[in-house]
């Protein structure tokens, strides 16, 4: 599931994210659910991690979503709205 009008977005390092470093579906569980906060579309991101298919894929753009919101990206860390 995208957002609606979500548009693909490459991380800093080049075009690259961390969907290009780093393969989270390496031993997860049947019937893991990975929501991943990324402009790319669902599909995608399956076919990019081998996600079987009893395991789901979800996609935000919360990026997106923090900027247009609070004016400013969000990461990994709390932010809070001032």
């Amino acid at each position: 599931m995208a957002l609606p009008g979500a548009e693909p977005r490459r991380g800093r390092g080049g075009g690259r994210d961390a969907l290009d470093a780093i393969n989270v579906a390496e031993g997860a569980k049947d019937d893991a659910v990975f929501v991943i906060n990324t402009g790319r579309d669902p599909k995608e991101v399956r076919a990019k991690l081998k996600a079987k298919p009893s395991q789901k894929v979800f996609t935000i753009d919360a990026t997106k979503i923090a900027i247009e919101t609070i004016g400013r990206p969000c990461r990994t860390h709390p932010c809070s709205v001032r």
